[in-house]
């Protein structure tokens, strides 16, 4: 078998661009901007996206971990895409998606697909047949290994051609091997948790842990220590089990099988709560939810440390807002606004009250 080889780049000039979940740009373009050594100018940023250009090998970039994809984006100055099916543009654009090719073993890649608006028209299809031709892979209308994305240049007149970087989005872990309804997408869960200003090897409790990703995401994190997961499904527990074993990760990782709202922990006794509580959709109802959000409030704020954090991420935002409104036990210190699966969720970091 092929060796993986991630040949380096310093001749050329990657121009990246970041998928991010919107909302989110400005923890991306922070952890892309410790992560390679940039300074912010050389960043730039619009919803839902963080471009950058890039010179170096391609490993370091798939450490990012807030990210859900990143593609290699190149740009044509052409009208309408129909230029692409020019000589010069398709040798350019066969090229470039070989280049993405080969920083991965052979044999990553068995099928590709095209992303682009009008995928159904005659143009769509012969520039469809023609990438065809020149890679040798047969193009797959339900999605493929490799993605190739077409559409306009933002705010210029021009076409982009984006390819994807790896054969699955960035935020689809390898570690989850089980998948639970509602799970969280895993670069929101690490987006997340940056938001809590913690010290290192501090400890972390998530209640409501489902499939384990923000257990995981905070292992991943480097910054806490003993890491506790509750849940009132069994299921929820083995499927978290289950990824958590699939990381190879050591350390210390309980799991308890408890009522979120009858938490088995002295008064005053944990500093760190994550949660990703029900949002009335896939999981859980709006009724239910009525009932459940006040008592987790306040469960949570009876074991938690005078200024001890509690992060919340729910698509409930109306009625977040409004117990929050309506309690004397927790300070809001952060909220935001953001767009995941057609949804529009909120997170809230909460702190203690004295």
């Amino acid at each position: 078998m092929a060796k993986t080889s991630h040949r380096s780049q310093s001749t050329s000039l990657w121009q990246i661009e970041a998928e991010v979940a919107p909302g989110l740009e400005d923890i991306a373009t922070e952890e892309i901007t410790n992560l390679l050594g940039l300074s912010t100018d050389q960043i730039g940023h619009s919803k839902g996206r963080v471009a950058f250009k890039y010179g170096g090998e391609i490993k370091p970039l798939l450490a990012l971990r807030t990210v859900i994809s990143l593609y290699s984006v190149i740009t044509f100055s052409i009208p309408r895409p129909k230029g692409i099916l020019g000589h010069e543009h398709l040798t350019r654009t066969l090229r470039h998606i070989k280049q993405i090719m080969h920083l991965h073993s052979a044999g990553t890649f068995h099928s590709w697909h095209l992303a682009a608006a009008g995928s159904h028209t005659n143009t769509m299809q012969r520039i469809r047949n023609n990438i065809s031709d020149g890679l040798g892979m047969a193009h797959d209308h339900s999605g493929g290994d490799l993605l190739v994305r077409l559409r306009p240049t933002p705010h210029e007149k021009g076409w982009d051609v984006l390819v994807r970087l790896t054969p699955r989005p960035l935020a689809t872990r390898s570690w989850r091997i089980v998948n639970y309804p509602g799970a969280l997408n895993a670069s929101v869960a690490a987006a997340m948790l940056k938001l809590l200003p913690v010290e290192s090897a501090e400890a972390c409790l998530n209640i409501a842990c489902g499939s384990g990703t923000i257990l995981i995401e905070a292992h991943s994190d480097g910054r806490f220590g003993n890491l506790t997961g509750i849940d009132h499904q069994r299921e929820a527990l083995m499927v978290s089990l289950q990824n958590w074993q699939a990381t190879g990760y050591t350390g210390s990782f309980e799991l308890c099988q408890a009522d979120i709202r009858v938490l088995p922990f002295p008064d005053a006794s944990v500093d760190c709560v994550v949660a990703d509580l029900p949002f009335g959709q896939l999981t859980g109802t709006h009724s239910e939810n009525i009932e459940l959000y006040p008592e987790v409030l306040k469960e949570v704020a009876r074991v938690a440390r005078t200024k001890g954090h509690f992060l919340i991420i729910t698509h409930e935002v109306r009625l977040m807002e409004k117990l929050l409104s309506d309690q004397v036990w927790w300070h809001l210190k952060h909220e935001r606004r953001i767009t995941l699966s057609g949804l529009h969720p909120g997170i809230y970091l909460l702190e203690r009250r004295t």
